[in-house]
């Protein structure tokens, strides 16, 4: 016989009489919750974020605490103890850790993408004013340094000789009156010793979170320039000294400039492009583009997007977790994403390795070595090559077109697949057996020597149109 429950005077009944006490966890939860929606708003800075990564065991506290209560008061009453977790209970747990996600979320945020910083303002009031310095003569041989915690620094070199700074200031507060306060602590400076200056933030605002300054800066175009920001975006254009230039998160824009470009990205975009010199750009950032080099690009690091180079006289150096590359004279276009590699119009030479990528080059007028596993590759020639051509593919089909009229040595070894040739004549043998193919001799009157292998795939030679 299933024992009976009498709610008619709004208490639990069980088995033996007596009612079932209710646990007083569901209100201790609340009072935590609500005291931390208290302490945000009366302090942005305090960083739920922070607060939920440190000291997410107060929650386990609270409910050991809220059991042994349950416990001694029962004792006491002669009630009976409530279960160790309710239905109830464990929904509003759920909730609470939906909504400390969220409010860390809306924290974090804006550390990775700088433009959603004015979304994720909930809890805060914004106070805005602008700064202009009074213009620096800087003697020749200067080194000009700007350095800021958050906010977007934009470059322009111009003709004088006078440094010229001007910002757009932003606060964060829990009242008008707070974030006018906290923006009246914010002043720009320039500092010098000897021939170097420093552009930086002075006072209150130099290391506050929720201080934004946006910097427009006019340089001498002569002097080289080092621009750096933890949070936001990085602009420079006109400069014919050298730039170095770094943001921890946010893109990278240099255009129109002369000299060594150095530049570090992460959590954004890097777009290079019009420099008459050599550009170096390293991280761990978004979409890339790279173009209209006069001297050498080198780019190092792990791009999420798609990184694009165009048009370097010099040469390309490219290399990141899966691929590896070197060529010289680009005039047409490397594009580089997560599945593929494509190269077309190389006026040297071209060695690439790479994996777990489909690899299409096109027209490469130096020797061509190309090594490749887990993905198919596609090299296509419009005019007869006169350098040597190696393919080595660990898994994946192999398709080399050449001109109709090219003359060329070949050997060709599929390990386990076929090879189809659209080439034919006495000095070249085919042979497919069951589980290799083969193709080796000697094509038109001879020429560059080529090489392809592939351990699991086929390999196509093809007459290109």
């Amino acid at each position: 016989m299933r024992p009976s429950r009498d709610i008619s005077n709004g208490e639990r009944r069980v088995s033996d009489g007596r009612p079932q006490r209710g646990s007083i966890f569901t209100g201790l939860l609340l009072v935590l919750l609500g005291a931390l929606f208290l302490l945000q708003r009366f302090d942005p800075q305090l960083g739920v974020g922070h607060i939920l990564q440190r000291y997410w065991p107060v929650l386990l506290i609270v409910w050991g605490a809220a059991k042994l209560i349950d416990h001694f008061a029962t004792g006491k009453s002669g009630e009976e103890r409530p279960p160790l977790l309710t239905g109830s209970e464990a929904a509003l747990l759920a909730l609470l850790v939906v909504v400390l996600a969220g409010m860390a979320a809306l924290e974090w945020l804006p550390r990775f993408r700088p433009g959603w910083a004015a979304k994720t303002d909930m809890f805060q009031t914004q106070a805005e004013q602008s700064e202009s310095l009074p213009p620096v003569v800087l003697p020749p041989g200067s080194h000009v340094r700007i350095s800021i915690a958050t906010g977007s620094i934009t470059v322009h070199g111009v003709s004088g000789n006078e440094l010229r700074v001007s910002a757009d200031e932003q606060a964060g507060g829990s009242s008008e009156k707070a974030a006018q306060a906290r923006l009246g602590g914010v002043s720009l400076q320039v500092d010098h010793d000897g021939l170097n200056y420093v552009i930086r933030p002075a006072g209150q605002g130099s290391g506050d979170p929720l201080v934004r300054l946006n910097l427009d800066v006019q340089v001498p175009a002569e002097i080289p320039i080092a621009v750096q920001t933890e949070l936001g975006s990085v602009r420079v254009s006109g400069t014919s000294g050298g730039v170095i230039a770094q943001t921890a998160s946010g893109d990278v824009d240099v255009h129109e400039c002369e000299g060594e470009i150095s530049a570090t990205v992460a959590n954004g975009d890097a777009h290079v492009s019009d420099i008459k010199g050599n550009v170096t750009l390293n991280g761990r950032g978004d979409d890339v583009d790279v173009n209209d080099i006069s001297g050498n690009a080198t780019l190092a690091g792990s791009f999420m997007g798609t990184v694009v180079v165009r048009n370097v006289a010099g040469n390309v150096e490219y290399a990141e977790t899966r691929t590896n590359l070197v060529l010289a004279k680009l005039t047409g276009r490397m594009e580089a994403d997560p599945e593929s590699l494509k190269i077309s119009d190389v006026n040297g030479p071209l060695r690439v390795a790479t994996k777990d990528k489909d690899v299409e080059i096109e027209n490469v007028s130096g020797p061509l070595d190309v090594s490749n596993t887990h993905g198919d590759v596609g090299v296509r020639y419009d005019q007869a090559p006169e350098k040597p051509i190696n393919i080595a593919n660990g898994t994946g089909d192999v398709t080399l077109s050449l001109p109709a009229g090219a003359g060329f040595e070949i050997s060709a070894v599929a390990a386990s697949g076929d090879v189809a040739s659209d080439f034919a004549g006495a000095g070249l043998h085919l042979e497919n057996g069951e589980q290799s193919g083969k193709l080796a001799g000697t094509v038109g009157q001879g020429g560059p020597r080529i090489t392809v292998a592939t351990s699991y795939g086929t390999i196509q030679l093809r007459k290109s149109s």
